[in-house]
């Protein structure tokens, strides 16, 4: 039985959108948008735009698939389902309020899915209207290995989050993950500044708490200026401790003992794809079980901690 092919493309040709593979030394392994579509059986990936000809150049030794330098032109002279999102967090928003003129049957977009909250609830309203399921890739959020974790919780006594490149851009990675283990925090306290990024985005260090069985577990971000490309996320535990690196491995350190698993980083974007495209192809509930409303929450949350700097 022949399998009818989803079509898919996309917008921003960068590391997520198709740079990170380039450079990946793994070959096994698949990291981007245009890499996963490839990967995915019941997918067909007809077309990509970028305004970067170089970006356009180098993807077409790679991949015969139709390019455009405009993603309007792109969505005008192909009949699309599927659509990721992968350029700078402050294009979002008009790239989403253009696609609600088309027949699209689901987004999904890289994270942050807007920089900014002032236009959040009309987006909100029109996507909702239209029953178009948005996904924000929160990759984290789909590891199992990393959300298993939790089964660890009764014992945790505090969690250390090591970032850069900004609390929007990069820390709402984390306080998504955050949210998903215990839901929205308590408060927040001791802020500092470290280095702006954007005008809209700062990296900064500070105290933020949450609830776990009726006990309260301080989370204390460590921002980093960006040159020091940091990822971690440490666990400390009554008599033990975990640590998340580079988001592609776990390290457990017992008394005696340390032990070293593989997180699902080496193909989550295909795991996160593929279930996607599964929620929301011929289902017109998917809109409202998608993470969309979740990553506001947690995008508001970043917000509400930037604009306490002073």
């Amino acid at each position: 039985m022949k399998i009818e092919k989803i079509n898919c493309a996309v917008i921003g040709l960068g590391n997520a959108g198709f740079i990170y593979d380039l450079k990946s030394k793994d070959k096994k392994d698949i990291y981007t948008h245009s890499y996963a579509y490839k990967k995915i059986t019941n997918t067909n990936l007809i077309s990509v735009s970028d305004n970067d000809k170089k970006k356009l150049n180098r993807f077409k030794k790679f991949f015969k698939v139709k390019t455009y330098s405009s993603y309007k032109h792109m969505l005008k002279n192909n009949k699309i389902d599927i659509v990721s999102i992968c350029t700078p967090d402050e294009t979002h928003e008009k790239i989403l309020i253009d696609l609600l003129d088309y027949k699209i049957k689901c987004i999904i977009c890289e994270k942050p899915v807007l920089n900014r909250i002032k236009n959040i609830n009309k987006i909100v309203k029109k996507y909702y209207e239209k029953k178009t399921p948005i996904y924000v890739n929160y990759f984290r959020d789909w590891d199992n290995k990393i959300l298993s974790i939790k089964k660890k919780f009764k014992n945790i006594k505090s969690i250390e989050v090591k970032y850069h490149n900004g609390l929007i851009h990069n820390g709402s990675h984390y306080l998504s993950l955050l949210n998903k283990w215990f839901g929205h925090p308590i408060y927040f306290q001791d802020i500092q500044f470290i280095e702006k990024n954007k005008n809209w985005d700062n990296t900064l260090s500070f105290k933020i708490f949450y609830k776990n069985n009726n006990r309260i577990i301080p989370v204390i971000f460590r921002g980093y200026k960006i040159k020091k490309k940091i990822d971690i996320i440490n666990l400390n535990l009554k008599n033990s401790s975990i640590t998340i690196k580079d988001s592609k491995k776990i390290i457990y350190k017992l008394k005696n003992k340390k032990i070293s698993k593989k997180t699902e980083f080496g193909y989550i974007i295909v795991k996160f794809i593929s279930y996607c495209i599964k929620n929301s192809i011929n289902n017109r509930q998917a809109y409202q079980k998608t993470n969309f409303k979740k990553s506001l929450d947690c995008l508001k949350l970043a917000i509400n901690i930037n604009s306490k700097f002073k």
